[in-house]
């Protein structure tokens, strides 16, 4: 284990050796927690302190993608510097290798969202609005701070136990920016940022404000209210349907279908005002968190959604299915980008031979010609 002038200054500790020196990891599919499209969460533990914790491989095999991790944990940082140690994850350590960089964090014991709430047995409106307030506080510290997310949906939420009162908190913070340092965005050459079905219309166009926050809160409201989605596609990889959907936003979700007849009146409100297509028209985060139905936690608050948990259920399902799916993709991508860097550098070596035999002739006949 070393720690070399090489090695980035962080506000954690950073090492460059072995993961396995400093943690205990075993990077299988029984130990995974979490997928991205270059990284996967494992569980781990400290060796030193035998803590439990969350760890980040991403796999490094270019510029960009190391420009990319390392904004992820800059931007960790920064939230962890500004928004309440209870709300947001938290950066415990930084490991550096040659194909991979480890982002150490908390480990986040009562599992994503969606997942702990489909196991309720009773689920009203009343504790919709209370998770929804808890995850909008958090929001709104982040947007006081000229923090973005730029990524809010279910997955990105997590309990922090397995208590019933345990606290929510914020993950996944890849995306996100600082607005006030006006640095640089390491997905400015991306056609899209976001999530699909929760990015608002105008980051279609490269526009990102407070506003799309909120749009997507909007979009998390609406399942924790019923159950889905307010635009979803019947395709598997299905982008580019989502995106012609939400870019058109012409009041696509309605509120008369199934699952919309139990919901309070404020609540319809809230959401319609959060999910409008013109940012200006759009709810800040200050209205939402001062809006009735949050404030005062009104609306049927005694009445069970139980449609709304069966929806959970099924939803559920479908995102590990699609989440398999996305897995295959990513480990394809992942043998791509391998095979395409091992080409690469077998290509170096032969032309770094290549000129260097030819140095040598070339010295060799001047040696020759001066003789």
């Amino acid at each position: 284990m070393k720690k070399s002038s090489s090695v980035p200054e962080f506000s954690v500790p950073s090492f460059q050796c072995p993961l396995n020196d400093v943690y205990s990891v075993r990077e299988t599919k029984k130990h995974r927690i979490g997928q991205g499209q270059f990284g996967e969460v494992f569980r781990g533990k400290d060796k030193k302190t035998k803590e439990e914790v969350a760890c980040k491989k991403n796999m490094i095999f270019n510029r960009k993608m190391k420009e990319q991790v390392m904004h992820e944990i800059r931007m960790m940082e920064r939230v962890n510097e500004t928004i309440d140690s209870e709300k947001a994850v938290q950066l415990k350590a930084v490991v550096l290798n040659k194909n991979s960089i480890y982002i150490i964090m908390d480990a986040m014991k009562g599992g994503e969202l969606f997942y702990r709430l489909k196991e309720r047995k009773s689920y009203s409106e009343k504790d919709a609005s209370k998770i929804f307030k808890q995850v909008a506080s958090t929001v709104k510290q982040m947007h006081s701070n000229d923090l973005l997310h730029r990524d809010l949906k279910p997955s990105n939420v997590m309990f922090r136990d397995n208590t019933e009162n345990s606290d929510l908190v914020l993950i996944d913070f890849g995306l996100s920016l600082d607005m006030k340092r006006k640095q640089k965005d390491p997905y400015r050459d991306s056609p899209f940022v976001g999530t699909p079905g929760f990015a608002a219309p105008e980051a279609c166009d490269r526009k990102f404000t407070k506003a799309g926050d909120v749009y997507a809160l909007g979009s998390l409201l609406y399942i924790l209210l019923v159950g889905f989605p307010p635009f979803h596609s019947k395709q598997i990889n299905g982008s580019l349907d989502l995106y012609r959907k939400v870019t058109r936003n012409e009041e696509y979700f309605k509120m008369e279908t199934h699952g919309w007849e139990h919901v309070s009146a404020e609540a319809k409100h809230l959401v319609r005002r959060m999910l409008r297509g013109d940012p200006s028209k759009r709810y800040t985060i200050d209205q939402v968190l001062a809006h009735p139905w949050i404030a005062k936690n009104n609306g049927n608050s005694g009445k069970v959604l139980s449609n709304t948990v069966k929806n959970f259920v099924r939803i559920s399902a479908r995102q590990r299915f699609r989440g398999a799916i996305r897995a295959i993709i990513m480990m394809n991508r992942l043998r791509a980008l391998t095979s395409n860097t091992f080409v690469r550098n077998k290509r170096k070596r032969r032309d770094s031979k290549t000129n260097k035999k030819k140095k040598s002739k070339k010295s060799t006949s001047k040696k020759n010609s001066s003789r």
